[in-house]
Formats: C-alpha cells, sequence, structure tokens
C-alpha cells in the first residue's frame, strides 16, 4: 500500500511522519520534527518535509492534527499565524484525500492505540469502561473527551482550555489579577500552558519582590522560558520555580476534575502534551491529586477515576492515520 502522510502541528513543534499500515498496524517509514514557527505556513513546512524526504511524494492521502478549531474546509492556528484551506493544501501536495483535525480530537483517537507501558499511572481507576477526558498542556490547553459507544468510541472535540479560569482562593485570585492585566480575558489556557507557567512564575517573583534571574531572562530570549522553570525547578535550584511547578500542578489538578465531572469520565483523565510530560516528577507529588480531588461532594466519585500521563508523544499522529484509514475495508 501506499504510505500515509500524518502529522501533529503545535504551536511550537511539527512532528511529521510517513507511515505504512500492515495488517491493521502502523510503522514509521520516515519522520521530522520540525519547529513550526520558523515557517510561513503549514505548506512550506510539509513542502521542507518533502524536499528532505522524497518517500513524500509517493503518498495520496494524508492528515494532520493541528492547534486549532476546525471548521469545515478552513482553520486558523490557534498559536501560529497559519490560516490553512484544506483543499488549496490537498492540491499543493498533490493528493487525492486530506484530513485536517484538531490535534486533541487526533489525541483522542489515538488514545485506544496506545500501549499501557506508555502511561504512567497517577492514580488508579474503578470503572471499567466509560467516556474518557483528555487534558494536555503544552504551547496551549488542549481538551477532549472519548466517548464509549457500543464496542468503539466516538472523539468529542472541544476547545474547553479556553473557559473562563476561576480561582479558588486569595493567592489566585492575586494571580488572576495578574493575568488579567497581561491578556484581560482569563482563559485555562492563559495559566495551564507554556505561557502560563512563564506567568506564573513571573507572578510569585513579583509577588515576592524577587528580580527576575538571569537564567529566566536568558531563557525567553531565546523561546526556552518553561523548560528554564521545569529545570531550575526540578534540580532544586530555584525555590520560586519548584513553587511555580507546584502551583501549575494544583491547578492542573483543579481543571482536569472540572472536565471529568462535565464529561462524567468514568473511563479515566488522561494528561499530556509537552508541559505535562516535563514535570511529571511534579505532577506524581501531592498537589495535583489534591487539588483533582477538592471537589465537595464528589471527591468519592474523583477518587475512583484513573489518572494516567501520557508518555507516548505520537498520540495525535497515530489519531491522525487513524482518521485517514477509519473508512478502509479491513
Amino acid at each position: 500500500m501506499r504510505p500515509i502522510w500524518v502529522g501533529d502541528i503545535g504551536g511550537t513543534n511539527a512532528r511529521i511522519e510517513l507511515l505504512e499500515r500492515l495488517d491493521g498496524a502502523f510503522s514509521t517509514i520516515c519522520e521530522e520534527r520540525l519547529p513550526s514557527r520558523e515557517y510561513e505556513s503549514l505548506g512550506d513546512l510539509l513542502d521542507h518535509f518533502a524536499e528532505r524526504h522524497p518517500e513524500a511524494g509517493d503518498a495520496r492521502r494524508a492528515g494532520f492534527a493541528i492547534a486549532a478549531p476546525i471548521h469545515g474546509d478552513v482553520c486558523q492556528a490557534t498559536n501560529l499565524p497559519w490560516r490553512i484551506h484544506r483543499r488549496k493544501l490537498q492540491d499543493r501536495l498533490g493528493l487525492d484525500s486530506l484530513r485536517l483535525l484538531n490535534d486533541l480530537e487526533g489525541a483522542a483517537r489515538g488514545l485506544p492505540l496506545i500501549e499501557a507501558a506508555s502511561l504512567r499511572k497517577l492514580q488508579e481507576g474503578s470503572f471499567e469502561r466509560g467516556t474518557k477526558a483528555l487534558a494536555f498542556a503544552g504551547t496551549g490547553l488542549g481538551e477532549a473527551g472519548l466517548i464509549s459507544i457500543d464496542e468503539g468510541w466516538q472523539p468529542l472535540a472541544s476547545e474547553g482550555g479556553h473557559s473562563s479560569f476561576s480561582p479558588r482562593n486569595e493567592l489566585e485570585v492575586e494571580l488572576w489579577r495578574f493575568v488579567a492585566a497581561e491578556t484581560g480575558h482569563v482563559s485555562w489556557e492563559r495559566i495551564l500552558s507554556g505561557e502560563g507557567l512563564c506567568r506564573i512564575f513571573r507572578f510569585l517573583l513579583q509577588r515576592s519582590a524577587i528580580r527576575p534571574p538571569a537564567w529566566f531572562e536568558e531563557g525567553l530570549a531565546i523561546g526556552n522560558g518553561p523548560p528554564s522553570i521545569c529545570r531550575a525547578g526540578l534540580a532544586g535550584e530555584s525555590e520560586t520555580a519548584r513553587a511555580a511547578l507546584e502551583l501549575f500542578s494544583s491547578l492542573y489538578g483543579c481543571e482536569a476534575a472540572n472536565l471529568a465531572l462535565k464529561l462524567r469520565a468514568d473511563g479515566g483523565v488522561f494528561l499530556g502534551g509537552g508541559l505535562a510530560q516535563a514535570m511529571l516528577q511534579i505532577l506524581e507529588g501531592p498537589q495535583f491529586l489534591e487539588a483533582f480531588h477538592d471537589k465537595g461532594r464528589y471527591r468519592s466519585y474523583l477518587e475512583r477515576l484513573e489518572v494516567s500521563v501520557v508518555l507516548d508523544q505520537r498520540i495525535a499522529l497515530l489519531g491522525a492515520a487513524n482518521a485517514v484509514c477509519e473508512n478502509d475495508i479491513p
């Protein structure tokens, strides 16, 4: 069979692969991880991939999971200045078919394909089956659901990360004011994302009247603010960085529980994204689950849900491939 061209297009990086499907399983022919912001359009990025991997010319079908809401044949990337027209891109790449889907819908479609070894459980679950909730923190905050239907699954795309952040205590009220002064509307994504982690860190510095450290300023200058906070906090080099990671983890637990309640996620809650994976050690600490459980009368319900971190960075790619092939005859 001809190869399938798939991609997970994030606001910072794009993971592109050519896959072949044999006996229902996908295997990689070639792959690239490219910096999204260095390209003027998705078409330019994919042209670059095709130049480096001529095998892409053999593909006739493609699917790209994009950090953007998908409306018909057009989508505007949320954290990139890209407006993507499906039909124009399909013609440009010489494809017979092209599927565009939201990146978290892609992750939801890929979740059933992930092996158990690629999940790090923060909490065991007691329900055998049910709707699954996904909350992925990276450049942005993506949320989605995977609904159990008969013997299969139906993904539910969402832009829940852009719903309004709600503070729980005086510290978070102060944080809300700090972020509102910068962004106006304070969504969960303004808090639970790479930029959000930087905001939390700057907020805690300002609150303690501490000047931003040189390592943070240097990291920001080259676009590595969030990784520099993770490194300093995990290595014990900065108490403020550690406090920022722990506050982030608590807020992440709060919003993950919000999503679990809205979807009645008996099938579990799944965290992912580059930032969630980078701060896995913090998520395994007490702050996340304490906040996740702290929902009053529904504490006992939330204590019964599986909570796992997805470690497989190819989940959205696999979901995109699954979407491309969903109508294939076995």
